[in-house]
């Protein structure tokens, strides 16, 4: 599912950039300001999740959860 980041709500970016730090995945600010880095983020999470082998941690849970809703 494709969706723009910078169209959700400031709390859920900020959260979506909180977890992806958690992830190793993000080094920039959590502002909830979704920006280049975020969308890089984002990106490589999409990629870097193999069905066959999901670890089900809190911030993949919590990133899915917001990629449902959006």
């Amino acid at each position: 599912m494709n969706f723009d980041l910078k169209t959700l709500p400031r709390e859920a970016a900020k959260l979506i950039q909180m977890q992806l730090k958690a992830l190793g995945l993000y080094n920039g600010t959590t502002l909830g300001l979704p920006g280049p880095k975020t969308e890089a983020a984002y990106n490589e999470f999409k990629q870097s999740i193999n069905p066959a082998s999901l670890r089900e941690s809190s911030a993949i849970k919590l990133i899915n959860d917001f990629v449902r809703i959006a």
